[in-house]
């Protein structure tokens, strides 16, 4: 289960949880620099604005580096039944090719995340896993008063 939190109108939290009474591994994204840096794949947040349309943009934080040279391991983390991991974003950690980085989040869009997990290499295959795609709840973005 993927849940969104707006914490603010430059602020979001959200979090993975297994919700199930198995414990269970996640590939959530890529390992960078022997262990250094540990970087989210394939995190998309949607926004529906007021008037209908519906912007995307790619979960990149600044601390990212813009281009990656070298190996790429996986980042594979254990959840635990009925337990989770979660994570505090800022506006600025999304980024689109037409648009740039998010400063606010716009007061009123609705906003939702899709999270793409994908299955362990078979290298790196584990006993227990679950890749899939993750949506989350709907939220409509607060204020500067964070109302």
């Amino acid at each position: 289960m993927l849940t969104l939190a707006c914490r603010d109108s430059a602020r979001i939290r959200f979090e993975v949880r297994n919700v199930g009474a198995t414990d269970t591994t996640l590939r959530l994204g890529s390992v960078l620099g022997n262990g250094r840096q540990y970087t989210i794949d394939s995190l998309h947040l949607l926004q529906k604005m007021p008037a209908g349309q519906v912007t995307e943009q790619h979960y990149w934080p600044h601390d990212y580096p813009g281009v990656i040279g070298g190996l790429l391991g996986e980042w594979v983390e254990a959840i635990p039944a009925r337990a989770s991991y979660s994570v505090s974003a800022e506006a600025s950690d999304f980024i689109n090719d037409v648009s740039g980085r998010l400063v606010t989040f716009t007061a009123g869009a609705e906003l939702s995340l899709r999270l793409t997990i994908l299955a362990p290499r078979e290298q790196g295959m584990l006993p227990v896993y679950w890749s899939g795609i993750l949506t989350s709840n709907l939220l409509v973005a607060a204020n500067d008063d964070g109302l």
